[in-house]
């Protein structure tokens, strides 16, 4: 094989994959079978004393599902923030 084949490949192969993914994803409905609990997580923050730009991070819950646990919703509000 060729050197320029294989970097064309090696590139194109994972961007395929990926374009495919979300597809995949909307196709999941969450299914809550008998006995699963639900659980809503809120975090609230206050910033003590805000001065110029100030950047926050808080994780979020896993967006994949397992056959462990299901993310249903991830939602948030930043009041006066840019997404």
């Amino acid at each position: 094989m060729r050197r320029r084949e294989f970097l064309y490949l090696s590139a194109a192969v994972p961007a395929a994959a990926l374009a495919a993914w979300p597809r995949r994803l909307k196709a999941v409905e969450p299914q809550l079978l008998p006995g699963w609990r639900t659980f809503e997580i809120v975090t609230s923050v206050e910033v003590a004393a805000p001065s110029g730009h100030t950047q926050l991070w808080l994780p979020l819950p896993a967006s994949v599902s397992s056959e462990y646990q299901r993310l249903l919703s991830t939602n948030w509000d930043a009041k006066g923030a840019s997404h």
